[in-house]
């Protein structure tokens, strides 16, 4: 054992030294974390006897945190380190967070630890937790390196915690089954306990990390349990997919009755702004997160028999718009996305209360049908994960061309 440790030493030594010659800080330090954690992954046990939990530093250690200190006083002599930011600072920052991420991943399965890490190498999202907002150039560049770019079967969204409201049917159902796919950890809610169990339990099955939490989208208390189970559970939270509300039931402005009207408004506005007040406060913990809302055409557009519905999607619009100014300079993206005719239980009760809707949007829309589930719930999980890294505040149309 100590001779494989003492050669993994010399291996860890000397791949340090080539990146002595790297002439940009910023590079040196991405493959500097890149290099760092691969050796962990393929080197688990050996990695916990060169860096034991608790113990003084090694010469390994030591040697690693010299490099990145050395990186991180270029950057600031070169004027790019955020206000209040030093180059010690950073380096504890980075170094802890590091280390942190390296020895939770020796201490999972592979499988689960080489999803982690994979995610944790592409959000990079330690190192805006301990920086405090500003409107200067960031430590380093937002765009995910190459190195980190994802394995085939690494997923879209490997390794990130991401919540879904309204997940027992429709999109919200479609989106758990893609993300689970696309490699997410997921916390399920909506109001019906028992889909919610046995949607659980089909995603379980099928080798996903799933759990659940019954909540009503429209109760601060509700909200806050279903964010806090995902931080109980996982640790974290990287995204959510707030996609619960309800239909109006048509009716002129004037005829729709007071409860009407403050019951939608109390789900698909207030219900918004409840999930992204808790998940925002979640996510600030460590500094990065995405969170995409579902509004629809009709945030964009007005129509007929719609005016609460109408009102409370055009806020939608309107509170992701103005979180994504209020948070983007900490680390978030907040966006929505705005699906046409989707074919969901939704709009199966819209069928049934006027037979010719259906045919009526299929008309207005350019594709000349409506869109399933699952195509909905992929423009959301595109804009969750990494490859929408330069999109906040946005409103996606995903309606088949109906707004074009």
């Amino acid at each position: 054992m100590d001779a494989m440790v003492t050669d993994a030493f010399e291996r860890y030594l000397e791949q340090k030294r080539i990146r002595r010659s790297s002439g940009d800080p910023a590079t040196d330090i991405r493959r500097g974390w890149d290099a760092h954690v691969a050796f962990a992954r393929g080197n688990p046990a050996v990695y916990q006897l060169m860096f034991p939990a608790g113990a003084p530093p090694s010469a390994a250690a030591s040697d690693s945190i010299a490099l990145l200190r050395d990186a991180f006083e270029r950057i600031a002599r070169a004027g790019l380190l955020r206000d209040g930011v030093t180059p010690e600072h950073a380096t504890r920052t980075l170094s802890a967070a590091l280390h942190g991420v390296t020895a939770a991943i020796c201490a999972e399965p592979a499988e689960r630890g080489n999803a982690r890490l994979s995610a944790t190498v592409r959000r990079r999202g330690h190192i805006r937790a301990a920086q405090p907002p500003t409107r200067r150039r960031p430590l380093m560049s937002t765009t995910t390196p190459a190195t980190a770019e994802h394995s085939p079967g690494a997923g879209l969204l490997a390794g990130m915690v991401i919540v879904i409201s309204g997940a027992s049917t429709g999109i919200g159902a479609d989106a758990a089954r893609l993300f689970a796919r696309e490699g997410a950890r997921l916390v399920l809610g909506a109001r019906s306990e028992q889909r919610l169990a046995e949607l659980c339990d089909e995603l379980t099955g099928a080798g996903a990390e799933t759990t659940y939490d019954a909540a009503d989208i429209s109760r601060a208390e509700d909200v806050q349990r279903l964010i806090d189970t995902a931080l109980e559970h996982y640790g974290r939270l990287d995204g959510a997919f707030n996609n619960a509300g309800i239909s109006q039931g048509g009716g002129l402005l004037a005829d729709i009755t007071e409860e009407t009207f403050d019951q939608v408004l109390a789900v698909n506005l207030k219900g918004v702004w409840l999930a992204m007040r808790a998940e925002i406060h979640a996510m600030l913990r460590h500094g990065a997160g995405a969170i995409v809302n579902t509004s629809s055409v009709g945030g964009i557009r007005g129509g007929r028999d719609l005016s609460a519905y109408l009102a409370a999607k055009h806020g939608v619009i309107g509170l992701t718009r103005g979180a994504a100014h209020d948070y983007g300079p900490q680390g978030l993206r907040i966006n929505a996305i705005a699906p046409g005719t989707t074919l969901t239980p939704m709009m199966i009760d819209w069928r049934r209360r006027d037979p010719t809707v259906e045919a009526r949007l299929d008309a207005a829309t350019p594709l000349r049908r409506g869109g399933q589930p699952t195509e909905i719930a992929q423009a959301a999980a595109w804009l969750l994960s990494d490859r929408a890294s330069y999109i906040n505040g946005a409103v996606l149309a995903v309606d088949g061309g109906m707004t074009a």
